[in-house]
């Protein structure tokens, strides 16, 4: 296991934007290019992902992905491996996760085991996107796949500890902008342009209350707005102004009223005030929604290894593995990465999964290949 956690701290040393993962996907292909690979067949996917493709059997075929892409953070580890790419780091675990497909990889070449798998180092899971590219390309068209696995590292279980549920894991996650045009003015005479903050302050507050009344309680969401960005200098009367926000829910039905919801909403402000309005979209994630018959798999794959095993609350956590939940069974689990006295939270400066978790995530995803190419 050495030389995957060599690779997980050359990866982590520099991350890199989502679309943008070159060296990155020269760090997996030169590793992976070590391996005896007879069987092994390389294809590039979009720019920078890779898909490995392992023949070995008359079954269908096992697709399991990780994700690749950095975040946009200024590291604060201290470590030596640390960020040397000024502005990303790896607050995700995404190098964790590329390391363990990299030593799935490695596990299943060692051992021949006679499953077909699809490998899939997936470019831009953070923004916008790699899954949904990757499957509108038709790539994985000329494939026949019965299943697909994700896993996901989490400071909240320790290492040794995974975790899942049936059903839906992660809700769909939706980014959205308000945008309201009017017209500058001195602010001596305000009466003579058009002022955009006002609209997009009414947003805001109006926007929060609104959806608790339109949305019925039983149906869970949450809407957050993140930024207002307004004016130029404090004496003119703000011509423009942007809100930034997202919303998760767990049906698909939710999300469409709030969505209409927002757009009306923001229609309604411009009219008011005398502005031009509108609402944009990026990305937009579905819920990851887990077979509940794989996840009964990864649990005895736990079991058997001698890992402890948790059934986890749903989350409103955003991940394009959702795409491909919606076109095959699918499970996506936890993988506990920390001490849980001393761990920092995804997405965090100071966030450092430990490299012990990595033989874990291995481990799991070794034997539920075995273990669902066994079921099929």
């Amino acid at each position: 296991m050495k030389r995957l956690h060599l690779l997980r701290e050359r990866l982590h040393m520099y991350p890199e934007q989502g679309m943008k993962e070159f060296r990155t996907k020269e760090e997996l292909r030169n590793f992976v290019d070590t391996l005896p690979s007879e069987k092994l067949e390389m294809i590039e996917v979009l720019e920078t992902g890779l898909l490995y493709v392992y023949r070995n059997s008359d079954n269908p075929f096992i697709l399991l992905r990780a994700d690749m892409d950095g975040l946009p953070l200024e590291e604060k580890t201290g470590v030596d491996y640390q960020s040397r790419t000024k502005g990303w780091m790896h607050a995700c675990g995404h190098d964790v996760h590329m390391a363990v497909l990299a030593g799935v990889i490695t596990r299943v070449l060692e051992s021949e085991i006679p499953v077909n798998a699809l490998f899939l180092f997936q470019p831009a899971e953070e923004g916008p996107g790699g899954a949904k590219p990757i499957l509108k390309s038709g790539i994985l068209d000329n494939f026949e796949v019965s299943a697909a696995l994700a896993l996901h590292v989490n400071p909240a279980f320790r290492t040794g500890t995974v975790s899942s549920t049936p059903g839906p894991i992660f809700g769909n996650a939706t980014e959205f902008d308000a945008i309201f045009e009017g017209k500058e003015a001195h602010g001596a005479f305000p009466h003579s342009g058009r002022d955009a903050l006002l609209p997009a302050s009414d947003f805001v507050k109006t926007g929060y209350e609104m959806l608790s009344r339109v949305i019925p309680a039983d149906q869970q969401f949450v809407f957050t707005i993140g930024r207002l960005l307004s004016g130029s200098r404090r004496n003119i009367v703000p011509g423009n102004a942007l809100v930034e926000g997202t919303f998760r829910a767990l049906r698909e039905e939710t999300k469409k009223k709030i969505m209409k919801t927002i757009e009306e909403l923001t229609e309604n402000l411009g009219s008011l005030w005398n502005v031009k309005a509108r609402t944009q979209y990026g990305s937009m994630y579905p819920v990851v929604d887990n077979d509940p018959a794989i996840v009964r798999l990864v649990e005895e794959s736990a079991s058997r290894l001698g890992y402890d095993y948790s059934v986890c609350q749903t989350t409103f956590t955003g991940e394009d593995f959702g795409f491909f939940s919606q076109r095959y069974p699918s499970a996506l689990f936890w993988l506990g990465c920390s001490d849980l006295e001393s761990h920092e939270g995804l997405h965090s400066q100071s966030f450092l999964p430990e490299p012990e978790c990595i033989d874990v995530g291995v481990e799991m995803m070794f034997d539920l290949l075995r273990a669902i190419s066994e079921h099929s």
